[in-house]
């Protein structure tokens, strides 16, 4: 209800908007929900402790995110209504075609959540790598086969659904730019909470979060180009009486 009152201009606008939501209410409840509530209780690496809920975390997390692409609840819906369609005999009669379309089209593929996931694994597992190392393994693993069986769903047993451009790809491509912030604050906190090392011990981790801040925020596209400028082609000026014969090559070509 909150994005549909921000009144987005395109689909791509509104579909950005609710995946930055969920990945930070998800990114809240992962990291600092349970490493506040663990941190009161003083249970770090005890039994049942921080160290053992987050590693069970990781595993749960990319076995459930197989299950649901694989055993989807929407698609059994769709094949259940596809089916009950079929067995209803004169009572189709009844149906319009916008509710025939509605039952017989597949599910759309829910792009928010999946980048909102794919970001969350990503940083909590950088936040929580100085402590825990094996999940950023468990992390890569998981997040690979779930792209893999969310690239077969995607392509065969969804429905196209609305055309979105790539600002949402682009927009989480900068969001994991703060995967370097996450590490270095992790390090820091644990460093000194757990190793009880002094802050003046800590001027490398310091040191990575000033950079991975001026990696999120600064312009790296526009000072990329400044130092590495790349040749552009220039524009060409042919009439197009000059370049009819090349027109017709390939016109013959494509529909030889």
């Amino acid at each position: 209800m909150t994005t549909r009152s921000e009144k987005h201009s395109t689909k791509t606008e509104f579909q950005a908007s609710v995946s930055m939501k969920v990945t930070i209410a998800q990114l809240f409840n992962t990291i600092f929900v349970i490493f506040i509530v663990y941190t009161l209780f003083g249970n770090i690496a005890g039994p049942g402790g921080l160290t053992y809920t987050i590693f069970l975390l990781f595993i749960i997390n990319a076995v459930a995110q197989w299950s649901l692409v694989i055993f989807s609840p929407a698609h059994y819906y769709y094949w259940f209504m596809k089916w009950k369609t079929l067995r209803g005999g004169s009572e189709n009669i009844l149906l319009t075609q916008k509710e025939l379309n509605e039952i017989y089209r597949l599910p759309e593929f829910d792009f928010p959540l999946k980048y909102a996931n794919y970001a969350k694994t990503t940083l909590a597992a950088a936040f929580f790598a100085p402590l825990i190392p094996i999940i950023v393994p468990i992390a890569f693993v998981g997040l690979a086969i779930e792209y893999w069986l969310d690239k077969q769903k995607m392509l065969r047993k969804c429905s196209r659904g609305p055309s979105i451009g790539p600002e949402l790809a682009s927009e989480y491509i900068e969001f994991l730019e703060y995967a370097l912030v996450f590490y270095s604050v992790g390090n820091f906190v644990f460093n000194v909470y757990l190793l009880g090392n002094p802050v003046e011990t800590q001027i490398l981790t310091v040191l990575g979060f000033i950079i991975g801040l001026a990696n999120a925020f600064l312009p790296m596209g526009d000072l990329n180009e400044a130092l590495f400028p790349s040749k552009e082609e220039a524009l060409t000026n042919f009439k197009y009486s000059e370049k009819r014969t090349e027109f017709l090559e390939v016109l013959f070509f494509v529909n030889s």
